[in-house]
């Protein structure tokens, strides 16, 4: 067994290189060489994660990686967010995903929730607009006239 800790790029280096030899023999599972495997893919992710950690994708991140890897269009992910402008507006964090949209990436696409979510969640940028004023004049009109009416209903 050649197993061995990470602390610099060359150890990296060689262990990706016995990580490799290893993946060629495709070993047994209850053999060594499988064990020694295991371990080092857990001293290299450890390492990664330490000195090469990028974080979760965003929203947006994830699905224009989804969708080059996939070879899919604006149009094709249309099906899954709304329409291509959407779509576009996704990708450029100018909207956030909604739970429906969210839901369709996830059962239909199979993409993990968590980057969805918690991108959606943390990035204040991608959140959706303040509505309209035209929106907000009409919500307080609509408030302004049921305090009327109980008012009114009150008094007879």
């Amino acid at each position: 067994m050649n197993i061995f800790p990470i602390h610099t790029r060359a150890d990296h280096q060689k262990a990706m290189k016995r990580v490799s030899e290893l993946m060629q023999l495709d070993p047994s599972p209850s053999s060594s060489e499988s064990d020694e495997l295991e371990v080092l893919a857990e001293l290299i992710e450890a390492y990664e994660k330490k000195h090469h950690d990028l974080g979760s994708p965003t929203p947006a991140e994830l699905i224009a990686f989804v969708m080059e890897q996939r070879g899919l269009t604006k149009g094709e992910m249309a099906s899954y967010l709304g329409s291509p402008s959407r779509v576009s507006e996704v990708l450029n964090g100018k909207r956030a995903l909604t739970l429906p949209m969210i839901r369709n990436l996830h059962v239909q696409l199979g993409l993990p929730l968590e980057p969805l979510v918690m991108g959606t969640a943390s990035n204040p940028s991608s959140r959706p607009a303040k509505p309209r004023r035209s929106v907000v004049l009409r919500q307080k009109k609509a408030t302004a006239m049921s305090k009327k009416r109980r008012v009114q209903s009150k008094a007879l």
